[in-house]
């Protein structure tokens, strides 16, 4: 667990608890609004208010992804060991299930 700060450990200790005074002083702020003096110095210490962007996934990442899948491989080897016997009638019905299944979660996933 990464080390908390005096700051942020007194405000998880009975936070419920705490008066709006208290919390207040906790949080190293005050009830009336802030001047943008203040507003710059906790930017300066604090940085932006916002999560990191990371890059989206692409349809192409999520497809292989797809393929990697236990269940995929499963009936790629049902269909092989169909075909291998020369049940050609079970190995195409065994990849008409496969590649539905993994392309079927696709648009979920792009979403």
């Amino acid at each position: 667990m990464p080390k908390q700060t005096q700051r942020s450990a007194a405000i998880q200790v009975s936070w419920h608890a705490q008066s709006a005074a208290e919390t207040l002083a906790a949080l190293d702020t005050h009830q009336t609004d802030r001047s943008s003096i203040d507003d710059a110095k906790r930017l300066a210490r604090l940085g932006p208010n916002q999560l990191p962007e990371r890059e989206p996934t692409t349809l192409t990442q999520i497809a292989v992804h797809q393929f990697r899948s236990p269940l995929i491989y499963i009936l790629a080897l049902a269909a092989v060991l169909a075909a291998s016997i020369g049940d050609l009638d079970e190995e195409a019905a065994v990849m008409k299930l496969a590649v539905p299944i993994a392309l079927h979660i696709l648009p979920q996933c792009a979403n």
